[in-house]
């Protein structure tokens, strides 16, 4: 994935999504902290915001830890790892997160009018040392949606 890049989807009427690269987008105005873990204890977050996505109408979607938006209920890591979600998600990079590991940044949300922003800053990855991931997900109230990067690593 290219960093510094923001992805546009809008529905194409024929069932999915038509992805296209827009002029490149990032909210500093991060909201409130979700304060997500790593463990049991609260990885997921339930944001009240009604969302078409693919030809149904959600009323909440959940915030994970991973970086997954799941829409109408919670998703885990290990479900989509072995390719067993049945959840329609969003997973803007399919990582084991790690937002406990750091001491800057976190998972935030905003919502405003008919949008819902979800902003993950510099959060560290599980598995991969100090490799952090800055990236943002904008859900809006058409079924439309744009994700962001703004800070991936270099390998």
């Amino acid at each position: 994935l290219a960093d510094h890049r923001t992805i546009y989807f809008s529905p194409n009427g024929k069932g999915g999504y038509t992805a296209a690269d827009v002029p490149f987008t990032f909210d500093e105005d991060f909201g409130r902290d979700l304060q997500l873990t790593d463990s049991n204890i609260h990885p997921t977050e339930k944001m009240d915001f009604e969302f078409p996505f693919f030809d149904d109408v959600y009323q909440s979607v959940f915030i994970n830890n991973d970086g997954v938006i799941s829409m109408g209920t919670g998703i885990a890591f290990r479900d989509y790892q072995l390719n067993f979600a049945r959840v329609p998600s969003i997973i803007a990079l399919l990582l084991d997160l790690d937002p406990e590991a750091q001491s800057v940044g976190g998972i935030y949300a905003r919502m405003d009018n008919d949008q819902l922003t979800v902003t993950y800053d510099r959060i560290r990855a599980y598995r991969q040392g100090n490799s952090t991931y800055t990236f943002q997900g904008v859900l809006y109230g058409s079924g439309e949606f744009s994700i962001t990067y703004n800070g991936l690593p270099k390998f």
